[in-house]
């Protein structure tokens, strides 16, 4: 019989074992290139969420065909960083009238009135972005609230978009939710309606392309007999984004490596493809310095889903916002488009995160 020491011996060397099996990855993430934007682009194509307005279309189709519907009005709030502005491509793409949203100075101004010729006629009249249409100011409110006071009295089809950190503070501030009917949104993506959406969106299909996690070396594609992902890395991702499509995307792309220029035992492992790896990012780290500072020009980013440099300094009138935009840029939370800084999509989880837990009042999808 052996000792209890022997037996102690034993199950520290089988679980030393088994923890460095567990450790030790298919391939270093550090020895991995990042690829190219350009590159980037080649493997996974910009998304054009043509199923979501296909939903949109499926939702609204009835809807539009009733010449005297219950509701007039309908709202759609989708999470930010939607970059592409999913109801105004829906919009277009069924040949709908579009509401054109003012400058942020007429917004400011006390003397713009606007006039909204476009809600006259017929057909379906969409405002697609109504965090265009205010800013949080002291004088930013009044043309919102022309707007929706014109809208609740319009009897014409009218679509009404709205990014859901711009809802919270519209219902809150002018009573915005008592206007509409509840607000619809798309279901969020699980493992398996993600996994066909990227398929849809990579080069995967292609032969020879694989995509590989960089801890096991599993194609992350492969499926099982019922069709669901054999690999939990979308399971992972649907958690880590919200079940976002744009911020799912956004966040693979950030992961994608390529294999290292030398080569390695990879490529004796697979050699008929060309293997494309997916690491661990690192976590968005929050600048350290003037942390209040910080979120505060994170939410009113969220908010607006993107302000200058001088509508900020107008949100934020105590606060110089130069050096925390210049922080936040380093720590990729926001990036930049001509004057328009923006929350970073993939940045979105823990940008909330860190807003919720530090009580700034945040949306409810």
């Amino acid at each position: 019989m052996p000792t209890d020491e022997s037996v102690r011996l034993f199950s520290g060397q089988v679980w030393r074992f088994f923890r460095k099996a567990q450790k030790d990855p298919f391939i270093h993430a550090d020895r991995l290139r990042r690829a190219s934007r350009r590159r980037l682009n080649d493997l996974l194509e910009l998304p054009d969420y043509g199923i979501l307005v296909r939903e949109m279309q499926s939702t609204f189709e009835n809807w539009v065909a009733d010449a005297e519907p219950a509701n007039w009005l309908q709202l759609v709030v989708l999470p930010p960083c939607d970059r592409k502005s999913l109801v105004r491509e829906w919009a277009v793409e069924h040949n709908h009238t579009l509401l054109t949203a003012p400058e942020p100075d007429e917004i400011l101004d006390p003397k713009f009135e606007p006039l909204l010729p476009e809600v006259a006629g017929d057909g379906v009249v969409v405002v697609p972005q109504l965090e265009r249409w205010f800013l949080r100011h002291e004088r930013g409110l009044r043309v919102v609230r022309i707007l929706l006071k014109r809208l609740a009295t319009l009897q014409r089809h009218c679509v009404v978009g709205c990014n859901s950190w711009a809802w919270e503070f519209l219902s809150t501030l002018v009573g915005a939710d008592m206007v509409f009917p509840a607000a619809v949104t798309f279901q969020s993506f699980h493992a398996r309606r993600l996994r066909q959406l990227f398929v849809d969106l990579s080069a995967s299909h292609e032969a020879k392309k694989c995509f590989r996690l960089s801890s096991n070396g599993q194609d992350i594609f492969e499926t099982k007999e019922d069709q669901s992902p054999v690999s939990d890395y979308f399971a992972r991702l649907a958690a880590r984004s919200y079940g976002i499509p744009w911020v799912a995307w956004h966040m693979w792309r950030r992961e994608i490596r390529l294999k290292p220029d030398d080569s390695d035992k990879t490529d004796q492992k697979f050699p008929d493809e060309e293997t494309i790896w997916i690491t661990e990012a690192d976590e968005f780290e929050l600048p350290t310095g003037l942390k209040d500072s910080v979120l505060l020009v994170l939410h009113a980013l969220l908010i607006h889903d993107g302000l200058s440099e001088k509508q900020l300094s107008s949100v934020l009138p105590g606060i110089d916002p130069m050096q925390i935009l210049a922080a936040l840029l380093s720590a990729e939370f926001i990036d930049r488009e001509d004057t328009m800084f923006r929350c970073t999509p993939a940045a979105y989880p823990t940008a909330r995160k860190h807003l919720i837990n530090a009580g700034f009042p945040g949306d409810k999808l």
